[in-house]
């Protein structure tokens, strides 16, 4: 960061020395915390008199330093702060683009320091916001909701109704709606009578035509099987498995790339005690599906599902036996040690997890041999100490 911007009036002690300076918190001496939140503060509580430029570089230098746990001892200091900028947001004479920012800078510290997160002041913030008619303000309200969604119990039963009507015109903000509902699903804090409304929201948005609204709705869908209620209700599971299936053979990376990734999520936190073997049967089939082609994070992806359904067999078929076979084939073929060191991890990994699965290993037991051939030739050639102990 550019620290010249801070004007004499914010910054008498020069931060910049400071900061660009700082060691790793763990390696400071015992006064530099305090003496680094002194001088932070001073430049906060002299935003007023800044210029625009001035006062978002500042912000950026608070929230920076939150995002990074710095400073983390120090409460005292981001109490005043967070006391200060929330009287500013709503006396202050401030740009829309500064309002805007407090409002996020504000979001992460009660995330650092959830001690200083009132109720009271939360909704008071969250309605004044969200009313005001500029879409960047209600954009800022929906993202305080994302990350304190356990608040949403004290706002307007009718916000998330409304909140989709907005959407409907405005696909920067229908985005952030779908991220603020998969963090209330993500934390079980959705009222179970709007469940049913909101996976209908979350499909809308993995079949909009926009590719930012798909990657959105799959992100949401991720965190909605977090939801012990979506994944004991067959039919909402299904819907939202059917929509990552079909998002699959998107042509866009991303949109795989995040399909895939819900799909191996959903079946990480799936319990065995949920699975019964038709339900099994059908993610197999499922996840027999997804290709392993596609390279990068996406590939990584399925490589997770593949291990994980395997992990958790019912049982397999003569056809089923054929399939896992192929998946296992897939995963020994990435073991090569001029590949990807992710890639190995994952495709180890996915094998290790297969072949805990007693039935696996004894109806793929044709391809064992296979298998630690292709271990052992990658453990003996690849340089990471990770991929080899995993293998």
């Amino acid at each position: 960061m550019l620290f010249f911007l801070f004007t004499k009036h914010a910054n008498p002690l020069q931060l910049s020395v400071c900061l660009v300076n700082v060691t790793p918190y763990s390696r400071m001496t015992s006064d530099t915390p305090t003496k680094l939140c002194a001088e932070l503060q001073k430049i906060i509580f002299a935003l007023n008199n800044l210029e625009q430029p001035s006062q978002v570089a500042s912000l950026c230098l608070l929230q920076n330093v939150v995002d990074a746990g710095l400073l983390k001892e120090d409460e005292i200091y981001f109490k005043k702060m967070s006391k200060w900028l929330y009287d500013q947001v709503f006396i202050g004479d401030y740009s829309l683009v500064v309002r805007t920012q407090m409002v996020d800078v504000l979001a992460k510290i009660w995330v650092s320091f959830p001690v200083l997160r009132v109720a009271e002041d939360f909704k008071r913030l969250f309605n004044m916001i969200f009313n005001k008619d500029e879409i960047e303000l209600k954009i800022a309200a929906i993202q305080l909701l994302s990350l304190h969604p356990e608040m949403q119990e004290k706002l307007d039963d009718k916000l998330l109704t409304t909140s989709h009507q907005i959407g409907k015109d405005n696909c920067a903000f229908n985005c952030h709606f779908l991220d603020m509902l998969g963090a209330s699903l993500g934390s079980n804090c959705l009222k179970d009578d709007i469940l049913y409304d909101t996976v209908e929201w979350i499909l809308e948005g993995v079949y909009s035509v926009s590719t930012d609204m798909k990657v959105a709705g799959l992100s949401a869908t991720k965190n909605a099987f977090r939801d012990t209620r979506i994944r004991s209700n067959d039919d909402l599971a299904m819907r939202l498995e059917k929509a990552c299936v079909d998002s699959l053979i998107n042509t866009s990376h991303i949109v795989k790339q995040k399909a895939g990734f819900a799909l191996a999520d959903y079946l990480d936190v799936l319990q065995l005690h949920e699975l019964s073997k038709s339900r099994w049967q059908r993610l197999f089939d499922i996840v027999s599906m997804m290709q392993a082609k596609d390279k990068g994070k996406a590939q990584v992806h399925v490589f997770r599902a593949y291990g994980s359904i395997l992990e958790k067999s019912q049982g397999l078929n003569d056809e089923s036996i054929d399939q896992a076979k192929r998946m296992i084939n897939v995963l020994k073929d990435e073991l090569q040690p001029q590949l990807n060191y992710k890639i190995q991890w994952n495709a180890a990994t996915a094998l290790g997890r297969a072949f805990a699965n007693r039935d696996i290993y004894e109806s793929c037991s044709s391809v064992i041999e296979s298998v630690v051939n292709s271990l052992q030739g990658c453990e003996s050639k690849t340089r990471n100490m990770k991929v080899r102990t995993r293998l």
